[in-house]
C-alpha cells in the first residue's frame, strides 16, 4: 500500500501546541460561580471534527480546536480544574466520553443520582458509554489536568444535557434568571 506524503506546512496543521493555546471560552458569558458548577475550568480544544452538513446553528463545543481529525464524531481537549471542581452531572446522549489523567486525582461519580464512584491517578482512564450520567472532580491539592475523548457513531453536536434535579440545585445556588439565561437542556431523565 502507498505511504502519504505530508509538506511540513500541511503538518503544521495538525500540532497542538500548549504553550500559548487559549481555553474554549463558549461558556465565559455565564457568572465565573455558575460556570465553575457547570463546566471544567479551563478545556482547551485539541482535535475537533467539523460535521460540513451541520445547520449554522448546531455547534461543538471544540469547534475552535487547531486539528481537523479527519473523521466525523470525533474530538479531544486537554482540561484543567482547581482543586475540588469539576462539572456537574451531564449525560452525552449519542458519544463516549473517555478520560485519561494527566496529573492529580480525579473522583468520577456515575448514574442518575451519581451514587457510584471511582477515584483515578495519573495515567489511569475511564470511558463513559452513551446515555450515562456523570460528573467529575479534581480532588487533589493543585491543579490537576485531564486529557478528554469524545467520539461515537452519534453526533458530537448537541448531545449534552443536564437533569431537571440538577437545575434545581444550580437554581438554588444561582437564581432563575442566571439558569434560564444558560440555554442548557435540562432534559436527562430515565423516561
Amino acid at each position: 500500500m502507498r505511504t502519504v506524503q505530508v509538506k511540513p506546512d500541511e503538518m503544521k496543521k495538525r500540532v497542538f501546541r500548549w504553550e500559548g493555546s487559549e481555553p474554549i471560552t463558549r461558556h465565559d458569558d455565564f457568572p465565573r460561580e455558575l460556570k465553575l458548577d457547570v463546566v471544567a475550568e479551563n478545556i482547551h480544544g485539541v482535535i475537533t471534527s467539523t460535521d460540513p452538513d451541520r445547520r449554522e446553528e448546531e455547534s461543538n463545543l471544540f469547534d475552535t480546536a487547531p486539528i481537523q481529525s479527519g473523521v466525523q464524531n470525533f474530538a479531544m481537549s486537554l482540561l484543567s480544574c482547581p482543586p475540588n471542581q469539576g462539572p456537574c452531572l451531564h449525560v452525552h446522549h449519542f458519544t463516549y466520553e473517555t478520560f485519561t489523567v494527566l496529573e492529580g486525582e480525579w473522583r468520577f461519580n456515575w448514574n442518575d443520582d451519581g451514587e457510584h464512584s471511582v477515584i483515578l491517578k495519573k495515567w489511569d482512564t475511564v470511558s463513559f458509554p452513551p446515555g450515562v450520567q456523570r460528573r467529575f472532580e479534581n480532588i487533589s491539592d493543585t491543579r490537576s489536568y485531564m486529557q478528554v475523548i469524545v467520539y461515537g457513531e452519534g453526533k458530537i453536536t448537541d448531545d449534552i444535557s443536564l437533569s431537571p434535579a440538577v437545575r434545581e440545585y444550580l437554581v438554588g445556588r444561582h437564581g432563575e434568571e442566571r439558569v434560564s439565561k444558560m440555554g442548557t437542556k435540562f432534559s436527562a431523565t430515565l423516561d
